[in-house]
């Protein structure tokens, strides 16, 4: 949320920080950077449309023993405790 990250200077840094992950979801009050973002690994970035079903689509792919990474500088609709119930 900050304007730094909303400028999208950090895009390269953020995609090369995902590289080893599986799959990665993105939100961001920017549309068109979160797109621009998912456009370049398509088949592995996807766009969060809302938290139920983000928690879903995790509930549907995750193993026993995945590592989950929730980066956020806030409270991102209570992922947190939505993930923990229903995972």
């Amino acid at each position: 949320r900050s304007n730094t990250m909303k400028s999208g200077i950090h895009d390269q840094n953020l995609l090369k920080s995902t590289d080893i992950a599986d799959l990665v979801f993105w939100k961001g009050e920017n549309e068109v950077q979160v797109q621009g973002l998912v456009n370049r690994l398509p088949k592995k970035h996807r766009q969060i449309e809302s938290i139920e079903r983000l928690v879903e689509e995790i509930k549907n792919c995750h193993k026993p023993n995945d590592l989950i990474v929730i980066m956020s500088n806030g409270d991102f609709g209570g992922l947190k405790n939505h993930l923990i119930s229903n995972l």
